[in-house]
C-alpha cells in the first residue's frame, strides 16, 4: 500500500509540474509580441529514488521558473540602441532644420540673392524709373529679412534642442530611479518567487531606455541587481541612482552632468552614444557651422554690394551711402552676427532716390554704371568660395553633407541594431512553433500522469476491498 501511495504522490507532483509548464507556455504565447518580454520555461527536476526529504521515491517536481536571458546578447542590444538613437537624434534635428530653412514653395535665400542682383540689372536700363528703384529696395529688404529669419531659425533650433535634451534627461532620471527601486526589490525577492521574472523584464526595459539616451555598460550581481556605468561614472549602484542634468555652459553649448552624492561630473565630451550625444552634435557642431556660413554669406554679399553702392550717386545727388547696414543704421563691420544684424539702410528705405545707380554726378539722372556693376556680381566672386550663388550653395552644402552623413549613420545603426536584436531574439525571444510543441508535450505528460494516478487509485481501491 505504501508503494501505491508513493506512486500517487509521484503522479500528483507530475500533474503539478506539467500544469506549471502548461501555464508558463501559455504566458509565453500571450506575450510573444510584448516588448522586452523574455521567454520563460518551467524548471522540472527529478526526485531522488530514495525519497529524499520529501519522502517521495523518484518522479518529477516543479522547482521554479527559468528566464532565457542572455547577458552578452542583451548588452549588445543596449550598446547598439545607444548608437542608433544618437544617429536618429542628429538626423531628425538636421532634417527638421532643412525643412525650416527651405520651406516648400517659399523663396530661398539663393532666390532672394538673385532677386537683388536682378533688380539692379533692371535698374541699369532705367535708372530714373521710380518703380525700378522701389523693386531694388523691396528685394534688398526681403533679402535682409530672409537672412534674419534664417538666423532666427538656427537660434530657435538650438533652443528647441536644449529643451528636448532636458526632456530626455527627465526621462533618464525616471528610468534610473526605477532601476534603483527594482534593485532594492530584487535584493529581497526570493529566486523562486513567481513574480521575479517580471521584475527582471522591467529592469531590462529601463536599462535599455537609459542606454538609448546615454551610452552605458551594465553589470549584474547574483541577485539580479544592475549596476550602470557611463562615461567613467556610476549611474546606478544598488538602490542609489545618480541624476542627469542638461544645461548650457558659458559658450551656450550643452553641458551634460552626472550628479551622485552631491558631486557633479561634466560628461558632455565623453558621450559617444545615446540621443543626448546626437542632440549635442547637431546643436553644438552642425548648427553653429551653418550659422557661421550664414553670417559669412550675409557679410560678404553686403560688403560686395556696399563697396559698389557707396562709390555711386543716388538720384538725389548723394553718395557714400551703403545699401545694407545694421538694423540701427550703423555700418556692418564684422561677420559675427551679420545675418541677425543685416537690414536695408533706413535712409534708402525712406528715400528710394538714395539708391546709387550712377558712377558720377554728371551722369545723373540716367547714369547706370554702378547698377550694372552690382548686377554683374552674380558672375563675380564675393569670397574665396566664389559667386553669391556658389557661396549659398556651399552653405547649404554644409547642411546637406551633415544630413547625408547622419542618414548613412542611421542606416548603418539600424542594421547593426537589427542584427543585435536578432541575436537577442534567438536567445530570449518566443517562438510560437516551439511553444506549441512544448504545450503538446506538457499536455501529453499531464495525461500520462493522470493515467498513472487513476491506475494507482483503482489498484488501491481493489486492495482495500479485498482486505
Amino acid at each position: 500500500m505504501a508503494s501505491l501511495t508513493y506512486i500517487m504522490s509521484m503522479a500528483r507532483d507530475a500533474l503539478i509540474a506539467q500544469s506549471a509548464g502548461t501555464a508558463i507556455t501559455g504566458e509565453n504565447v500571450s506575450n510573444a509580441s510584448t516588448p522586452g518580454y523574455v521567454r520563460r520555461s518551467a524548471r522540472l527536476e527529478s526526485m531522488p529514488l530514495d525519497g529524499g526529504t520529501r519522502g517521495v521515491g523518484g518522479g518529477v517536481h516543479f522547482a521554479g521558473v527559468d528566464r532565457a536571458f542572455e547577458r552578452f546578447a542583451y548588452r549588445a542590444v543596449v550598446r547598439e540602441s545607444g548608437h542608433r538613437e544618437a544617429a536618429a537624434a542628429r538626423h531628425g534635428a538636421l532634417n527638421a532644420l532643412e525643412g525650416a530653412l527651405v520651406p516648400p514653395g517659399a523663396p530661398t535665400l539663393g532666390d532672394r540673392l538673385d532677386a537683388v542682383l536682378g533688380a539692379f540689372e533692371t535698374l541699369s536700363s532705367k535708372a530714373d524709373d521710380p518703380t525700378a528703384r522701389a523693386s531694388v529696395a523691396a528685394a534688398a529688404a526681403e533679402l535682409a529679412a530672409g537672412f534674419q529669419a534664417a538666423a532666427d531659425t538656427l537660434d530657435q533650433s538650438r533652443s528647441d534642442l536644449l529643451q528636448r535634451a532636458q526632456g530626455v534627461a527627465v526621462e533618464v532620471n525616471r528610468a534610473l530611479e526605477g532601476i534603483a527601486r527594482l534593485n532594492a526589490e530584487l535584493g529581497t525577492t526570493p529566486a523562486h518567487d513567481a513574480g521575479r521574472p517580471a521584475l527582471l523584464d522591467q529592469r531590462d526595459e529601463l536599462v535599455r531606455a537609459v542606454g538609448g539616451a546615454v551610452d552605458v555598460s551594465v553589470l549584474y550581481d547574483d541577485l539580479g541587481r544592475a549596476t550602470l556605468l557611463s562615461a567613467g561614472s556610476t549611474l546606478v549602484e544598488g538602490n542609489r541612482a545618480a541624476t542627469v542634468t542638461v544645461a548650457e555652459d558659458a559658450n551656450r553649448n550643452l553641458q551634460i552632468t552626472y550628479s551622485n552624492g552631491g558631486h557633479g561630473t561634466d560628461v558632455t565630451a565623453k558621450l559617444a552614444g545615446g540621443s543626448l550625444a546626437g542632440i549635442a552634435q547637431a546643436r553644438d557642431l552642425d548648427i553653429p557651422a551653418l550659422a557661421n556660413a550664414l553670417d559669412a554669406l550675409a557679410f560678404d554679399f553686403a560688403s560686395a554690394v556696399n563697396a559698389a553702392h557707396t562709390a555711386g550717386y543716388g538720384l538725389d545727388g548723394g553718395t557714400g551711402r551703403a545699401l545694407f547696414t545694421a538694423k540701427d543704421g550703423t555700418a556692418l563691420t564684422t561677420q559675427a552676427g551679420a545675418a541677425h544684424a543685416i537690414a536695408l539702410n533706413p535712409l534708402v528705405a525712406a528715400n528710394h532716390d538714395a539708391i546709387a545707380a550712377a558712377a558720377l554726378p554728371g551722369d545723373l539722372p540716367g547714369g547706370s554704371d554702378v547698377a550694372v556693376a552690382i548686377g554683374q556680381l552674380s558672375h563675380q566672386p564675393i569670397s574665396a568660395l566664389g559667386t553669391p550663388t556658389e557661396n549659398y550653395s556651399a552653405m547649404m552644402g554644409l547642411l546637406g553633407t551633415a544630413l547625408h552623413q547622419a542618414g548613412q549613420a542611421l542606416d548603418l545603426r539600424n542594421a547593426t541594431l537589427g542584427q543585435a536584436e536578432q541575436r537577442r531574439q534567438s536567445a530570449s525571444g518566443v517562438s510560437l512553433e516551439e511553444e506549441m510543441v512544448n504545450l503538446t508535450r506538457y499536455q501529453r505528460a499531464f495525461e500520462a500522469a493522470m493515467r498513472v494516478l487513476k491506475t494507482a487509485d483503482e489498484m488501491l481501491g481493489t486492495l482495500i476491498r479485498e482486505l
